[in-house]
């Protein structure tokens, strides 16, 4: 019952009643001096109502939790509920008469971080990310460019090395390095964020960071050599992968990937020559589109250069 952009307006607002977690408490009339015009009560009640439940509807909300994971074959709860994520990070206000009581400020924070892509992705992922994806990936390519760096897409690299390629979404050139880029809309599995398994942390993160390494070494195998610094699509002394994605995946480097899920599954990646593992681990990294955005202004600014960085 609220619009997308009066919902981030209103969560600015929020965020100063509590962003020194001090506070504990916000009502309805707190927000009475926006209402002159600028929003309306109904607006002001559908978004605290959006972020809230009451005690009852809380804990039948945590009991769905357990009979979802009963139906999906797991127990309902287990010892590593101590370390999962809060289920608080989707209601982080409860509502007890006028007053909507916030748990944590920082679980609120989290929550109002990611909740707008979270509510639209709930109702059909697969839908979501057909439209989501391509839009991430031109924001990716607007922070590239605004490093003033020189680089080629992905659509111009498969029309160099044909359609049927697998190719990597970015090759920015810096001096004497190649830098692959990937852009994935992804995010961690709730199992992948909790789990003590390689082999399920693997299956998690299959469709980001290990298949964006794919992606890169089937590229930087069939670049050219040549000696004309203009050329962009051409080998270079040093190769770097940066994974850029949407959520935070918890991952950081190559060499923290190869930890979790075991560098030999890097390599059986790379297919018929996999001991060719061509980026050093430690010239790899996952980075959130936020961690990017901070990089590429370094570079924009010219405080640091991309291979200096």
């Amino acid at each position: 019952g609220i619009e997308i952009h009066r919902f981030l307006e209103l969560s600015q607002a929020l965020l100063v009643r509590f962003h020194d977690g001090n506070e504990k408490v916000v009502t309805e009339h707190w927000f009475s001096t926006l209402l002159n015009g600028a929003y309306s009560k109904h607006e002001i009640t559908a978004f605290l109502n959006t972020l809230s439940k009451s005690l009852e509807q809380a804990r039948e909300a945590i009991l769905d939790r357990d009979r979802d994971n009963i139906a999906k074959g797991r127990r309902a709860r287990s010892a590593s509920e101590y370390w999962e994520q809060t289920p608080f990070v989707n209601f982080p206000l409860l509502k007890s008469g006028l007053n909507y009581v916030c748990v944590d400020h920082q679980v609120l924070f989290a929550c109002l971080e990611h909740y707008i892509y979270n509510r639209l992705r709930a109702n059909n992922a697969k839908l979501f990310m057909a439209h989501f994806g391509p839009l991430f990936e031109k924001y990716v390519e607007k922070a590239i460019t605004e490093t003033g760096l020189p680089y080629i897409p992905e659509t111009e690299i498969k029309q160099k090395l044909g359609e049927e390629s697998t190719a990597i979404d970015f090759l920015i050139a810096d001096d004497d390095s190649n830098i692959f880029v990937d852009a994935k809309a992804a995010e961690m599995s709730y199992q992948g964020k909790s789990t003590h398994l390689s082999t399920e942390l693997a299956r998690s993160l299959e469709t980001s960071a290990p298949k964006a390494i794919k992606q890169a070494h089937a590229v930087l195998t069939t670049l050219p050599q040549s000696d004309d610094p203009k050329l962009v699509m051409r080998q270079r002394r040093k190769n770097y992968l940066f994974t850029v994605t949407y959520s935070e995946l918890y991952v950081g480097s190559g060499r923290t990937l190869a930890a979790c899920i075991g560098e030999e599954k890097i390599r059986v990646l790379l297919g018929e020559n996999p001991a060719n593992l061509r980026i050093p681990l430690e010239n790899m990294y996952v980075m959130t589109i936020q961690e990017f955005e901070f990089l590429a202004e370094a570079i924009r600014t010219k405080k640091i250069t991309l291979t200096e960085a």
